[in-house]
């Protein structure tokens, strides 16, 4: 399991494109940290990784084109959200539950896209 992150500190990661480059945690609690930093190309707003501290990986949602809108009032912590919710859904239906009515969008990190969490350097 890695370190908890805490929102607003600035981490460099290591593994993946840009590998070095500098993320700022945007939204975290004690399994999943949400963090952002400028587009590379010359598109406009932010792109963003999850750290999922329990599976040891990180990468985007696995929502079909693995978008989340970050930049948006509230992007990273309806993220947190909708993760937490997956974890809650699959709770339930693990328990016994046959069926779960999705009130909210449900999320978790891509199992295709991700690679194991690198943190190289911590800025508080």
């Amino acid at each position: 399991m890695t370190q908890k992150l805490i929102e607003g500190s600035q981490v460099q990661l290591g593994q993946g494109t840009r590998a070095k480059a500098w993320w700022k945690v945007r939204s975290a609690d004690e399994r999943f940290a949400i963090l952002t930093r400028p587009r590379s190309t010359a598109g406009k707003g932010s792109e963003y990784t999850i750290i999922d501290r329990v599976r040891g990986v990180r990468g985007p949602c696995d929502l079909i084109g693995q978008g989340w809108d970050v930049d948006a009032d509230g992007g990273c912590a309806s993220l947190l959200r909708a993760l937490n919710f997956h974890l809650e859904v699959a709770s339930r239906l693990e328990a016994g539950e046959k069926r779960v009515v999705m009130t909210e969008t449900s999320t978790e990190v891509s199992h295709r896209n991700n690679v194991p969490v690198e943190i190289l350097n911590i800025k508080p």
